[in-house]
């Protein structure tokens, strides 16, 4: 995992972490899990649901809105793809509102059987003074939670068949 530094005056993100994993399931694989917001919930811990309708992978200008619970904060993400290469990589521009914007970012890459998984998210807030780096210390230890649930959905999905 890396942090970001504070951001320099007129720099758009406030925070960057940056996870790289080995995931034990080949690329199409992983981004098919990922990529499909009604699955969140099984991997991620900050995930609590996400609309109906979003049961399949997003692809390029669609969007979602997750409801979430990082630390204290419980609140809504509207995230829209920005980007989206099947198997490689997928971009989200998340919107919670009060000026809390983020990027989400996966790319995958075919390692050995598996796959070279990482994942990076960005952050702006307007009160980061106030609550940054304790909410920057339980997204990276949510983000660390979140690879080894997704790296046990992966195996046991393995086990099951696609």
């Amino acid at each position: 995992m890396t942090a970001g530094r504070d951001a320099p005056a007129g720099e758009r993100w406030r925070d960057t972490l940056e996870h790289v994993v080995h995931l034990a399931r080949p690329p199409a694989d992983v981004f098919a899990l990922v990529t499909n917001p009604s699955r969140w919930h099984e991997w991620h811990p900050n995930t609590r649901d996400v609309d109906a309708a979003a049961d399949h992978s997003l692809g390029l200008g669609e969007a979602v809105v997750e409801r979430i619970r990082v630390g204290p904060f419980r609140g809504a993400v509207t995230w829209k793809v920005t980007a989206a290469e099947p198997g490689r990589r997928w971009v989200l521009l998340g919107d919670a509102g009060r000026g809390f914007q983020s990027e989400l970012e996966y790319t995958l890459q075919a390692e050995g059987e598996g796959t070279r998984f990482r994942r990076r998210v960005r952050v702006r807030w307007p009160w980061w003074f106030v609550f940054g780096r304790s909410a920057t210390r339980t997204m990276a230890r949510d983000a660390t939670e979140a690879l080894a649930n997704l790296q046990r959905v992966l195996v046991a999905q393995g086990r099951d068949g696609p």
